[in-house]
């Protein structure tokens, strides 16, 4: 029998879900109304008629009463993402991992993996397994939690100095990203890519930058 605590752990997760999916919606909708007004100011530029200018402003002026409202839903979007994370060991410690996948639409093939200790946030964003009974045989992530999560850590890399450092730190040698190529973009559009630092591995596996870097690579 599901007790109080059950219940208002699920209605606090459905209301969640509900919510981050309007505001999806309605990030998707203004996306859609820049992408068009952005159009129309291109066409309106290559025609090259000078009397298109005032109209050419009106329509970026449109764009930028725009970027408001998108900052509003996304504000909002981490807001909620980060109300139920910090929500999540009290959501965990009450209800039992059928019961947080039921409530999350995981498809039952999908939760032979998990342990009954894997709690919302593992199931939501390290797993990407919210909504997978509506998406199946599909290989990315989704969800209105997953994406709302997603921005959350997002924002952590970019924003704090914790979070910079780690960004920087997995590009490094030994990091996830070490051995990807680095690219720089010239004001000119063309884009160069660095040439990568000579590491040196020593018997114990242990990565050490040289200084020195490889010849570099035309520009592309």
């Amino acid at each position: 029998m599901t007790d109080d605590k059950t219940k208002d752990a699920f209605e606090l997760i459905i209301r969640v879900r509900r919510t981050l999916r309007s505001a999806a919606r309605a990030r998707a909708r203004l996306h859609d109304d820049r992408r068009h007004i952005e159009r129309q100011a291109r066409v309106l530029k290559a025609g090259g008629n000078p009397f298109d200018k005032a109209r050419i402003r009106k329509l970026h002026n449109m764009v930028r009463e725009l970027d408001p409202r998108f900052r509003e839903l996304r504000e909002k979007s981490n807001e909620l993402a980060r109300l139920l994370m910090h929500a999540a060991p009290i959501i965990d410690a009450c209800t039992t991992l059928n019961e947080r996948c039921e409530v999350l639409n995981v498809n039952i093939a999908d939760r032979e993996g998990l342990e009954e200790s894997t709690g919302i946030v593992h199931i939501v964003f390290a797993h990407g397994l919210e909504d997978s009974a509506e998406r199946r045989r599909e290989d990315c992530k989704g969800g209105p939690l997953f994406y709302a999560m997603q921005l959350v850590f997002l924002d952590f890399l970019c924003d704090t100095p914790n979070g910079r450092a780690l960004g920087a730190s997995l590009f490094k040698p030994g990091g996830m990203f070490g051995g990807a190529p680095k690219y720089t973009r010239h004001t000119d559009g063309t884009i160069l890519r660095n040439p990568p630092s000579l590491c040196i591995v020593n018997a114990t596996g242990d990565v050490a930058e040289t200084g020195a870097t490889a010849p570099a690579a035309p520009s592309v």
